[in-house]
């Protein structure tokens, strides 16, 4: 049980990671559209910058499928 928690914490913070890693380099590829996406945190501002900007499209795919996975498993939990 204990080696099941502690693979699931490092799981968790490798995602956490993850996150922080594709945010740093959006930020770095198109600051001004990520500042503002990033400032307003909407559907709106991510949907207009996808438009323009794939990378914006791949970012949001990310998170939302680790979102989705550590959702799933802390029903385990």
């Amino acid at each position: 049980m204990q080696k099941k928690n502690s693979f699931l914490e490092t799981f968790l913070y490798i995602c956490e990671i993850t996150i922080e890693i594709i945010q740093a380099i959006v930020e770095i590829i198109v600051p001004s559209i990520a500042s503002i996406y990033f400032i307003i945190g909407g559907a709106v501002a991510a949907g207009a910058a996808c438009i323009f900007f794939p990378a914006f499209i791949i970012y949001i795919l990310i998170t939302s499928i680790i979102v989705a996975i550590i959702s799933f498993l802390y029903r385990f939990i």
